[in-house]
C-alpha cells in the first residue's frame, strides 16, 4: 500500500508547490504564530547541548520536511510531527523567561502576557484551521484570504470552502442514499448487492459510515480497498456503483439503471453530481476484471515491449481463442499505452492500439475519440473527421470531438 502511496504521487496527483507555496501551507495550517515555537524548537534541538540526546528528532523532521517536499505530498501529513517541535520550543522559551526573569510576579505576567498575545494573535487564523465556524459563517470568513487561503493539495476545482474543509462535507448523505439504494435492492430481489466506489474517498466513508447501516466494505481500484476488494471480496452477480458512469459501467454490466443522483452544495465540485446506479447480469468475470484493472497481463506488456506489437496481439488472440471472455488487460489500459506511444512521437504503434481497443470496445465512444486523433496528427483528417463523427454517434456529449471536427474543417 505505501509503494502505491507513492507512485500515486510520483503521478502527479497532488497539487506541484513551489518551496514558498509549500511553506506558507505548513505555516497557515499549523497556526502562523504556532511558528515562534515550533521554529524555536528546532533550532533548540540542533544546536542546545541539554536536547543533545534528542537531537536525531530534529533531523528525522527536517528529512521529512523536505522530503515530503521533494516527494509532492499533501501538506498536512508531517503536521502530527510539529506537536514534538512545538513542546521543544515551549519548555526552551519558558526556561529562557525562567532564567531572564529573577522576579516571581515579573514571571507570572510574562508568561500570561505570551499567552494572551498568542491567543489574541492566533484567533484570526483558527478558522482557517479548525472547524469552529458553523458552515454559513465559515463560508463568508474565508473570503478574506480567499476561498483556498494559498492552500491547496490537489489539482480539483472548489467552491465556497477550501478542499480540507470542502472535503469534510456530503460524506454522510452519500452513505445514506447508498444504504436506501442497498435496501431498496434487497426488497425487489431477496439478495443484497454489493457496493462499488470511484475513489478511495467514497470507499472510505462507505466503510465507515455506512457501519450503521449494514453496507459492506466496497470495492474499489484505490489505495489499500484495492488490495483488501482482491483478498477479501466476495463477488456478486450485482451492485450498486457510486461516481462511475454509464459508459464505463456498461462493459461490465448489460443492465445499468440509475437510481438517483448525489450533491451537497458545500462539497468538492468533482465529488458533486455523482449519479448512484444499479447494475447488473454482469458481462465479465467480475474478480478476474479486478485483478487486471490495475495492472494489465504482464506477458502482453512484455511481448509489447520486447517484441512488438504483432507478437503481443498474436498473444492476445491466442489467450482469447479458446476463452473469448478471458481479460488480459481494460480499454483504458489500452487506451492509455496509445497516448504513451504517441507522446513518444510514435505515431504507427499508437494507431494500431487505438484500433485495436476499436476492434475489442465497438460500444466506447472514446476508442474512436482517441483513434481519431491519432489520425489527425498522422494528416489523415478525413479519416480522423469520419470517427470523431463515430464517437458522436455512441455519445453526442462528447464535446471534444466536436471540438477537433470543427478545428480540421477550418483547416
Amino acid at each position: 500500500y505505501y509503494l502505491e502511496f507513492i507512485r500515486n504521487y510520483a503521478r502527479g496527483l497532488a497539487y506541484d508547490v513551489d518551496f514558498l507555496e509549500y511553506l506558507w501551507n505548513q505555516f497557515l495550517t499549523n497556526n502562523l504564530f504556532n511558528a515562534v515555537f515550533w521554529v524555536t524548537g528546532i533550532v533548540t534541538l540542533l544546536v542546545n547541548i541539554n536536547f543533545r540526546a534528542y537531537r536525531f528528532l530534529a533531523f528525522a523532521f527536517l528529512i521529512l520536511f523536505f522530503g515530503c517536499f521533494f516527494i509532492g505530498t499533501k501538506f498536512y501529513f508531517i503536521l502530527p510531527y510539529y506537536t514534538l517541535m512545538l513542546a521543544v520550543g515551549s519548555v526552551q522559551i519558558a526556561s529562557f523567561l525562567e532564567k531572564k526573569l529573577s522576579n516571581f510576579r515579573r514571571k507570572v505576567l510574562a508568561k500570561l502576557s505570551l499567552l494572551f498575545l498568542y491567543l489574541a494573535l492566533s484567533s484570526f487564523f483558527i478558522p482557517f484551521m479548525m472547524p469552529v465556524l458553523k458552515a454559513d459563517k465559515l463560508v463568508n470568513y474565508v473570503k478574506l484570504l480567499g476561498v483556498d487561503a494559498g492552500v491547496k493539495y490537489e489539482y480539483t476545482e472548489l467552491s465556497a470552502l477550501p478542499q480540507h474543509f470542502a472535503d469534510r462535507f456530503g460524506w454522510p448523505e452519500m452513505t445514506a442514499m447508498v444504504a436506501d439504494a442497498y435496501r431498496e435492492i434487497y426488497w425487489k430481489t431477496g439478495d443484497y448487492p454489493g457496493i462499488i466506489a470511484d475513489n478511495w474517498g467514497q470507499a472510505a466513508a462507505i466503510s465507515i459510515l455506512g457501519e450503521e447501516y449494514g453496507l459492506p466494505v466496497p470495492l474499489c481500484n484505490d489505495g489499500w480497498f484495492y488490495l483488501q476488494s482482491l483478498e477479501n471480496h466476495e463477488f456478486r452477480s450485482h451492485y450498486i456503483t457510486v461516481g462511475d458512469d454509464s459508459l464505463g459501467l456498461s462493459h461490465l454490466f448489460s443492465s445499468i439503471v440509475r437510481v438517483s443522483k448525489f450533491y451537497h452544495p458545500l462539497g468538492i465540485p468533482h465529488e458533486n453530481n455523482k449519479i448512484i446506479y444499479y447494475c447488473s447480469q454482469s458481462k465479465v468475470d467480475l474478480e478476474r476484471y479486478w485483478k487486471i484493472a490495475r495492472d494489465p497481463d504482464e506477458e502482453f506488456l512484455r511481448l509489447l515491449r520486447e517484441e512488438g506489437l504483432d507478437a503481443a496481439f498474436d498473444y492476445f488472440y491466442s489467450k482469447t481463442k479458446n476463452n473469448p471472455d478471458s481479460l488480459l488487460f481494460t480499454e483504458e489500459q489500452i487506451n492509455a499505452l496509445g497516448y504513451e506511444y504517441l507522446g513518444e512521437d510514435d505515431v504507427d504503434k499508437a494507431m494500431a492500439l487505438f484500433k485495436f481497443n476499436m476492434e475489442l470496445f465497438p460500444e466506447s465512444f472514446n476508442v474512436y475519440d482517441s483513434y481519431a486523433e491519432s489520425l489527425m496528427i498522422s494528416g489523415s483528417n478525413d479519416s480522423a473527421i469520419y470517427y470523431y463523427k463515430r464517437s458522436l454517434e455512441l455519445n453526442p456529449d462528447n464535446t471534444n470531438a466536436t471540438d477537433m471536427i470543427e478545428r480540421i474543417s477550418q483547416h
